[in-house]
């Protein structure tokens, strides 16, 4: 589960920064948070669910349609 897969971020010799360990702690509460701000009764899948985003990952802008150079191919 992401808790254990990210139990390593706060072990006290974690290379990480004290700035990047926050980071990861916010993060981990985020997903101990997660279950009370679902509304259980419209998730169908885990896509229906607004996940935290993993420190240090940057999730890049998907460019829509009206994004595409006319004179470009798809």
């Amino acid at each position: 589960n992401l808790l254990f897969q990210s139990d390593w971020t706060q072990v006290t010799d974690s290379p990480l920064s004290a700035e990047a360990k926050a980071a990861w702690a916010a993060y981990r509460q985020a997903l101990r948070d997660l279950p009370d701000g679902i509304d259980w009764s419209t998730v169908t899948s885990s896509a229906d669910i607004n996940w935290p985003i993993v420190p240090g990952v940057t999730i890049p802008e998907v460019a829509g349609p009206e994004d595409t150079p006319i004179d470009q191919p798809l």
